[in-house]
């Protein structure tokens, strides 16, 4: 009897010792989810209160982002009180709701963040677009001295159709914006256009003599030229299509050469048609440098 007593005793005693030995490490496991809860915690409030996140989502006017945020924040007290609770699975869990909510809000704020940069991108390249044809126009305009090809640009309606798409630019009203803007780039294309064919079709009319062709076909040639040059200094290509816009432009100064030696030699009309030859190719380059024609 003793024995059995001494053996429970000892039981017992080994049970309480194991018990006492299990304690610290049972404590150690409270205090480490403990500080993790509070690490998570910690970030959880930053992110719904200090974030960039936030900010940009209150500065966004999304009233369903906002919304999402103030049920984040809702979620943030809750876990705050289960923690002081230590209820620390309970806060653990809102946590994540919580996080997983504002990882959903950030990415949808982030996609209006690059459509937003993505129009304002298309607006100053559209703006800079009207301006090199509308520098190439009133350049075009000008070396012909010709006020029919002037008229050809509503000079006060590409402007308010400018002044428009800026203040809608200013506004904010970016879709609305680049589809204004778009309407300035069709009004000098256009333009640009209508003067061009008004070329071909002044080159399809007589001329009193095969020199006043030739020298006719000389300044159409030499305007290509200058219109290429033009696009190059403000438009932007591929490198392909720089190199090939350049060699068209080199060899086109073979092309007046020889054009040019059998003027010399009075054979206008062959003179005349290497320049249209040359001309076309520069048609074809103009275009590569980036003519809407």
């Amino acid at each position: 009897m003793n024995k059995y007593l001494v053996r429970q005793g000892s039981i017992s005693v080994l049970l309480c010792m194991a018990l006492l030995l299990s304690l610290p490490v049972v404590s150690a496991k409270n205090d480490d989810r403990e500080s993790a809860v509070f690490n998570k915690l910690k970030f959880f409030s930053w992110l719904v209160n200090d974030s960039p996140t936030m900010n940009r989502v209150l500065k966004s006017d999304d009233s369903e982002a906002i919304k999402q945020l103030e049920n984040s924040r809702h979620l943030l007290q809750q876990a705050q009180s289960q923690y002081d609770e230590g209820e620390f699975l309970l806060a653990e869990e809102n946590i994540a709701t919580g996080i997983k909510e504002m990882s959903r809000v950030s990415r949808k704020i982030k996609d209006v963040d690059r459509v937003e940069k993505a129009r304002r991108k298309l607006f100053q390249e559209l703006k800079q677009h009207v301006q090199t044809f509308a520098d190439v126009f009133e350049r075009v305009a000008k070396e012909k001295n010709d006020k029919q090809i002037d008229a050809m640009l509503d000079h006060e309606k590409l402007q308010k159709t400018l002044d428009d798409a800026d203040a809608l630019y200013r506004e904010g009203q970016l879709a609305l914006a680049n589809h204004t803007m778009k309407q300035a780039a069709d009004i000098v294309e256009k333009a640009i256009s209508n003067a061009r064919h008004k070329d071909v079709l002044i080159h399809e009319l007589s001329f009193d003599s095969l020199e006043d062709e030739y020298d006719y076909e000389k300044k159409r040639n030499e305007s290509y030229v200058l219109l290429i040059s033009l696009l190059q200094e403000k438009q932007t290509v591929s490198d392909a299509s720089r190199q090939y816009v350049n060699k068209i432009v080199a060899a086109n100064k073979g092309v007046v050469a020889e054009a040019e030696l059998h003027a010399a030699d009075g054979d206008n009309e062959t003179a005349i048609r290497i320049l249209e030859k040359g001309t076309d190719k520069l048609s074809r380059a103009l275009r590569m440098a980036g003519a809407p024609f």
